[in-house]
């Protein structure tokens, strides 16, 4: 929720920004219930939005994909992470 002023107080320390999908589930009144589950990037609900930020701040060093999916060949998901991150960011590029 407080991800852009968050990112603004960080950005002067970045030399390097990951991503990855996350899902965040909220109860009816919105609040959040449990942990944030951790997805492939393009899975989640959230990382258009964060990436926006991130290319709206100005941010202008590399932005990366991690493997965290033990059950999924690292090959595969990088694979896939990268190219989530290109579509999402072209996505980003054409607004």
């Amino acid at each position: 929720d407080q991800f852009a002023a968050l990112f603004q107080q960080a950005m002067p320390h970045l030399f390097l920004v990951n991503t990855d999908g996350i899902r965040v589930k909220v109860d009816a009144n919105g609040r959040r219930v449990g942990d944030p589950k951790i997805l492939a990037l393009g899975k989640g609900d959230h990382e258009a939005d964060m990436l926006r930020v991130v290319v709206e701040s100005g941010y202008s060093g590399p932005i990366g994909v991690i493997d965290h999916m033990p059950q999924v060949d690292p090959e595969v998901n990088l694979k896939h992470n990268f190219e989530a991150l290109k579509t999402i960011l072209s996505a980003l590029n054409t607004k």
